[in-house]
């Protein structure tokens, strides 16, 4: 209805009183038009909150405002004035339902060229399509965002000021020592930085959700790839965001050099457990998942980050340990080569029990555990002599979890002895009394 009302009033000669008419007609639907969206999506923002329908509202809001005004002038015979207003509101309204429909229509296409067959082969779309068609979404809305902005301004006539006064801003030149710049190349600055690490998300989600799962690496190595293809598009990143605001090679190699003075004092830590991280993923004496015993923490390693690395405990609780500790000092890594972990359960018997029949009867409770290894096989050993008893060890080997077989071996080698008539002794300790007092003596007769 607003399209075909405003196209007759184009058509009517300006000046005309059917054209006024007309005007007033099309600014009082404009703004009810406008005060409708603005109620609409406050409506829809109670039940499903959404940064995209606050800013709708808020260009519905502002819109109608500009509408009143419209409106006010239209009534008041500045038909001039009200015609390129609600030409504007008409252009950005008009403009931000054709761009609303292609992003439907550009949704639609996405969702279906992620289940074609071809797509369904890659193995990001098939874990991750979710991910994928949001992204596509945001790229959408941002373009639509820029797109609409710019028609916008064009229907209200104040794109070429705009641009103008933008142009002068930009090129404005500052000057620092012998480098001038000009606010163009902060923003390219900033835009080179901020696409070094979109670029970097998008290299790694491809790399680690699609390409390395195809190929057979050994464990931690794909960790070292991602973080590689990270940091390198960001220093390459970096260099282009420093030659875009003109820094020449003798002027980085003077920032380097008062960088490197700060570092020497203030962030030497930082730059240890910097350089700590990189040799942690390209060494890899620990990976991404491995069981390792730091001093007296003993966990599983979460994440090697930039800085330091995240390991979760047994108890639950996830630490943050600086990469230096890691290099400088001593870990136990337990599935560095591989995942088996020796078990060793002590036992001490009576004395007067035969040797050799608790070293025939230890291996035989644990061969029918179905999470204890055949190779190595299970083996029992005499110890030695204890103060109370005779001392041995059942030792075997596990991929399981090491404290909950631990657990099974004690309670079957205990519930073993038990029925065998095998006593386990507590310590005991003979006195031998070798002189005591006359009076102490007389005292205990009876």
């Amino acid at each position: 209805g607003l399209f075909i009302l405003h196209r007759i009033s184009i058509a009517v000669p300006i000046g005309n009183l059917l054209n006024r008419l007309l005007l007033i007609a099309l600014t009082i639907a404009t703004t009810a038009a406008m005060v409708w969206g603005t109620k609409t999506a406050g409506r829809i923002r109670e039940t499903s909150p959404s940064g995209w329908l606050l800013l709708f509202q808020f260009s519905s809001g502002a819109g109608a405002i500009l509408g009143l005004i419209s409106m006010f002038l239209s009534i008041s015979g500045d038909t001039g004035s009200a015609y390129h207003l609600t030409e504007g509101l008409l252009t950005s309204g008009f403009t931000a339902m054709l761009l609303w429909a292609a992003i439907v229509l550009l949704r639609t296409l996405t969702v279906i060229s992620l289940n074609t067959e071809g797509a369904r082969t890659l193995h990001m779309v098939l874990k991750d399509s979710e991910s994928i068609c949001s992204w596509c979404m945001k790229l959408f809305r941002w373009a639509a965002i820029v797109a609409w902005g710019y028609y916008t301004l064009e229907g209200f006539g104040i794109l070429t000021p705009v641009q103008a006064s933008l142009n002068r801003f930009f090129h404005y030149e500052m000057e620092f020592g012998d480098i001038s710049l000009t606010p163009l190349n902060f923003l390219y600055f900033v835009l080179a930085i901020w696409l070094s690490f979109l670029v970097s998300r998008l290299l790694r989600f491809v790399l680690e959700k699609d390409v390395m799962p195809r190929a057979t690496l050994p464990q931690g190595v794909p960790e070292t790839i991602s973080k590689a293809v990270h940091y390198g598009t960001l220093m390459f990143g970096f260099f282009i965001a420093l030659s875009a605001i003109g820094i020449d090679s003798s002027s980085l190699a003077l920032i380097l050099g008062a960088l490197g003075f700060g570092i020497s004092f203030g962030l030497q830590n930082v730059v240890n457990n910097f350089v700590s991280g990189l040799i942690l993923l390209f060494e890899r004496p620990i990976r991404v998942g491995d069981k390792i015993q730091v001093g007296d923490m003993g966990g599983v390693v979460g994440e090697i980050g930039i800085r330091a690395t995240t390991v979760h405990t047994w108890d639950g609780a996830d630490v943050i340990v600086p990469n230096a500790n890691l290099i400088s000092n001593e870990i136990i890594n337990w599935t560095f080569s591989d995942n088996k972990r020796r078990i060793e359960v002590k036992v001490g018997v009576a004395y007067g029990v035969d040797p050799e029949t608790v070293l025939a009867l230890l291996p035989s409770l644990v061969t029918s555990h179905p999470d204890v290894l055949d190779n190595p096989e299970p083996i029992a050993l005499f110890l030695g002599f204890g103060d109370s008893s005779l001392d041995f060890s059942l030792r075997c080997w596990t991929k399981a979890s090491a404290p909950d077989i631990q657990s099974d071996v004690g309670v079957a080698v205990n519930r073993a002895l038990v029925k065998a008539g095998i006593e386990i002794p507590f310590p005991q300790q003979d006195l031998h009394v070798k002189s005591v007092d006359k009076s102490v003596r007389e005292g205990l007769k009876p």
